[in-house]
């Protein structure tokens, strides 16, 4: 799992990360390939970028799910990351 921001406060990354582990707690995906790249863009915004693939070894697809979002400043970019996480995993896994 990778984390990348630019930009954003000690406690935007801080809370990301917590959304993060929270998921990887919740759905028991230590093993997958999880990266998030978070950065400020102008005007007051940010672009955030989420990329996930579960092991091979779970005989599941191995297509990368790969998602962006541009975030204004009134939303929570931590609340973004979790909302792109889920719905990756749920692609990932076939949910609906």
């Amino acid at each position: 799992m990778d984390i990348h921001t630019k930009g954003l406060s000690q406690k935007q990354q801080n809370d990301c990360r917590a959304a993060l582990n929270s998921f990887i707690e919740k759905h028991a995906v230590g093993d997958w390939e999880i990266t998030i790249e978070a950065r400020e863009t102008l005007p007051m915004g940010y672009s955030v970028k989420v990329g996930m693939a579960g092991p091979m070894e779970t005989g599941m697809a191995r297509l990368p799910v790969n998602q962006f979002a541009e975030v204004d400043t009134s939303d929570d970019v931590a609340a973004a990351v979790d909302r792109m996480l889920e719905a990756g995993y749920a692609a990932s896994v076939g949910v609906k």
